[in-house]
């Protein structure tokens, strides 16, 4: 025993360990006699002593370490989250079933509450592909299900929107634009689409970054086609800038019903505002859109106005298909106003210049007076011209 002992290089605490269990197992047997750890200790004094004496056969230097205390913190995080991140996604997954399978609205309630704070969690750990796959499902479960059960998802789906996970989306997307995981979280916003427009109003009304901001627009505009009175509830928010990226989001998305709420900026009291309603309405560039336009003729900042000058067509389209001019040798019985044979327009004929480009004409402003007498012969030509209106 003793040589066995002193073989493995026991420690003297561990040797005193091992001849007490071998002493228990020979009195189990009916074997006594003297103590084995006193007969045995005594020699193996020297041998564990010599054992605990020796130097370590490597030495570590503490300075030659190349994985730093935040590097191994870090690596303790990630082996700590992969394993919430599995546990999170079962019980998702677990919820998301009894969802479907529950008839009572108070159970509904409660899954639905508890679902909603595990769905964040999803956010937090990156797990993208399986949130846009427990949405989907929930979306599924709302569109087939019956009246009680489709008003509690319903509003399962309104609270993931309006909650911090979907500030903590936008802040993943940022984080990983023109990677793979940026085409993951598009996809959850997509489905999330129609409880998705407010809570992103919301944050670009608070993001300080443009280039966050623009991404936000981006967003908005591609989600947006179908909630156009969504984004123009904001049209009377007191953030300018908030007004001024709406009238942006309206413009782009190009839709008629959109003028309405650019018509209303106007006279808006920011110069910056009426500026980009003004350049919604041209990529709109509709009949209605057009007339908006010619309002901003009458604006307080010239550059506003000559701004409208260049949008604008400077004519009123034409309804006939047809020549406006009526042929040389049948002389009308007022065509004394002009050439013989051209017969002149009324001032609410087509073709004819809008009536505040003929005001502009005689602008105190030398510039504007320029610009718009040159808009306007091109809008109305002179008796002599023997152009045609198009």
């Amino acid at each position: 025993v003793g040589t066995v002992a002193g073989g493995v290089k026991l420690g003297y605490e561990k040797a005193k360990t091992v001849l007490a269990l071998v002493e228990m197992r020979l009195r189990e047997q009916g074997k006594y006699g003297p103590l084995i750890t006193e007969a045995v200790e005594r020699a193996l004094q020297p041998v564990l002593s010599a054992a605990e004496e020796d130097p370590l056969a490597v030495e570590f230097d503490e300075s030659q370490i190349t994985v730093s205390d935040e590097e191994m913190k870090r690596c303790l995080r990630e082996a700590h989250g992969i394993d919430e991140a599995g546990s999170i996604r079962d019980v998702v997954r677990t919820l998301v079933d009894v969802l479907a399978d529950s008839v009572e609205k108070e159970e509904l309630v409660d899954v639905a509450e508890t679902l909603a704070g595990y769905v964040s969690g999803l956010v937090e750990h990156r797990d993208f592909a399986v949130l846009r796959e427990i949405l989907q499902r929930v979306k599924t479960i709302a569109a087939t299900a019956g009246s009680p059960l489709a008003d509690v998802v319903n509003g399962l789906l309104k609270r993931i929107a309006e909650g911090p996970g979907v500030e903590s989306l936008m802040a993943a997307l940022w984080e990983m634009r023109m990677t793979p995981s940026e085409q993951e979280i598009q996809a959850c916003v997509e489905v999330l689409a129609d409880q998705l427009v407010r809570p992103l109003v919301r944050i670009l009304g608070e993001e300080p970054r443009a280039g966050m901001r623009a991404m936000l627009r981006d967003l908005l505009v591609r989600i947006g086609s179908k909630h156009i009175d969504e984004l123009g509830a904001f049209i009377t928010d007191s953030r300018w800038y908030l007004v001024r990226n709406i009238a942006d989001i309206l413009g782009r998305l190009r839709s008629p019903e959109g003028i309405p709420y650019l018509v209303r900026l106007v006279r808006h009291w920011e110069p910056r505002v009426r500026t980009q309603a003004m350049d919604a309405l041209v990529s709109i560039g509709t009949d209605a859109a057009q007339e908006t336009i010619s309002a901003f003729l009458d604006d307080r900042e010239e550059r506003i106005r000559l701004r409208a000058l260049r949008s604008l067509d400077c004519r009123w389209p034409c309804p006939r298909s047809g020549p406006c001019w009526k042929p040389k040798g049948r002389p009308t019985a007022r065509s004394g106003s002009g050439r013989r044979g051209l017969r002149p327009w009324p001032d609410s004929a087509p073709g004819m210049p809008s009536p505040r480009l003929r005001r502009l004409r005689t602008h105190p402003s030398s510039l504007t007076n320029r610009v718009a007498s040159s808009a306007g012969s091109r809008a109305w030509p002179s008796p002599g011209s023997r152009g045609r209106p198009p």
